[in-house]
């Protein structure tokens, strides 16, 4: 797209519009997320944005969203021809993206003719991202010393300051919290749709994007899990330690549940403990801590129910049990004698 200044950014309008209304695909979110880690200015400009868009969204109710859509796109483009403007992204989204794109550009260009995103000198508005690849973990400690292990796969979005009234931070993936307790200043952590809110506290989120469900455990204190959905706010519980919430993005159901610690959140000591867990979950999990893939040849062997426990173990040594468990047999593909696929066969 190209701005007031001239100057060419490296993402369109569109996208953009998809990204704010949550219509993303996964291959459009890393497109963005690559965007944003290439320069912390285009960090903090997503950041500004996004405001814009919780702030505005709610202002513009247009009974014809296809008219609001084709004003958007002459107005980003600058086109002065009336013949009409046809795109795909319509039906369902449109009413969002529209509406998006409406504020986006306004406020956007706006802000860039006055200056506004020399504010984000401001550490308050310096957003960090920490990525973990298969296989990796990390610990981050952020400015209140709250404690967090980020799992395999995963990306955290943290300031790194917290303003005077909330701390809030952005996850994908898995990670497990140790937060600083502070009453004045509640710790809130958004999640594919879910939003996590505590004073201080020990819980453990998992939000892969592949995955179907959304799972809060809570170790310690207590949190409140609601679901946000464009500018609604839905409670769904208020868990106690030991308590688990898993909700459903397929149809929108939760249930709560008691958890096993170990089975939760081993994950950070290097614990792999399975219960009746289809074979398929399993190798999801051995890909993440490993950094291998792990594949299945025969399909129907997928829903097959593991119960192990593995501390510190070798994935030698975790697949010559699932050998033995399954009746499966496996082969190493390596490069470089590096272990990169392993596969699983009859």
């Amino acid at each position: 797209m190209e701005d007031n200044t001239g100057q060419k950014d490296d993402l369109k309008w569109e996208l953009l519009a998809k990204y704010f209304a949550g219509e993303c695909s996964q291959e459009e979110n890393r497109e963005i997320e690559s965007w944003i880690e290439a320069d912390i200015k285009n960090g903090e400009e997503i950041e500004y944005l996004r405001k814009v868009w919780a702030v505005g969204k709610g202002e513009i109710d247009s009974p014809d969203a296809y008219d609001v859509w084709q004003k958007a796109l002459l107005r980003i483009n600058g086109a002065e021809s009336s013949a009409p403007v046809r795109h795909r992204f319509i039906k369902g989204y449109i009413v969002k993206a529209a509406a998006a794109v409406v504020i986006i550009a306004g406020c956007y260009f706006g802000a860039r003719q006055a200056g506004l995103f020399g504010n984000f000198n401001n550490p308050e508005f310096v957003w960090n991202i920490k990525t973990t690849a298969l296989g990796e973990k990390a610990i981050i400690t952020l400015q209140d010393s709250t404690k967090i292990v980020l799992n395999a796969d995963s990306k955290l979005r943290y300031p790194s300051k917290f303003g005077n009234k909330i701390r809030e931070i952005y996850l994908e993936g898995e990670a497990y919290f140790e937060v600083r307790h502070d009453t004045s200043k509640p710790f809130i952590v958004h999640a594919d749709g879910l939003t996590t809110t505590v004073l201080g506290t020990k819980f453990n989120i998992s939000a892969f994007p592949h995955d179907n469900d959304v799972v809060v455990s809570l170790f310690e204190g207590s949190v409140k899990v609601s679901k946000t959905e464009e500018d609604k706010t839905e409670k769904l519980a208020i868990l106690k330690p030991s308590q688990q919430i898993i909700y459903s993005e397929v149809d929108g159901k939760t249930a709560l549940k008691e958890f096993e610690p170990q089975e939760t959140a081993g994950w950070k000591d290097n614990i792999l403990k399975f219960k009746a867990e289809p074979l398929e979950k399993v190798l999801v999990k051995l890909e993440r801590a490993f950094g291998i893939k792990f594949e299945l040849s025969n399909k129907s062997l997928e829903k097959f129910k593991i119960t192990g426990n593995f501390k510190n173990e070798t994935y030698t040594t975790i697949c010559d049990a699932l050998k033995k468990l399954t009746g499966l047999k496996y082969k190493i593909i390596k490069q470089d004698n590096i272990a990169q696929k392993i596969i699983f066969y009859k």
